[in-house]
């Protein structure tokens, strides 16, 4: 005949995981960041002026002798 054949599985008994959740957290507080410096500082140029003028005056370069 067959013989029957019985796999039983144990889950550890501290829920295993380890520092899973401290990774997942991490790298959603990465990801807020991100979107934050990318989407809503990166639209708001009103500060900001779109071209800005510079006057240098160099003095002119001495006569050849």
């Amino acid at each position: 005949m067959a013989e029957e054949v019985h796999v039983h599985n144990t889950n550890p008994s501290n829920g295993g995981g380890g520092a899973g959740w401290v990774v997942a957290l991490l790298v959603m507080i990465v990801l807020a960041v991100v979107v934050w410096m990318f989407f809503v500082r990166g639209g708001d140029t009103s500060g900001m002026p779109e071209q800005i003028d510079v006057d240098v005056n160099v003095p002119s370069a001495p006569a050849p002798n």
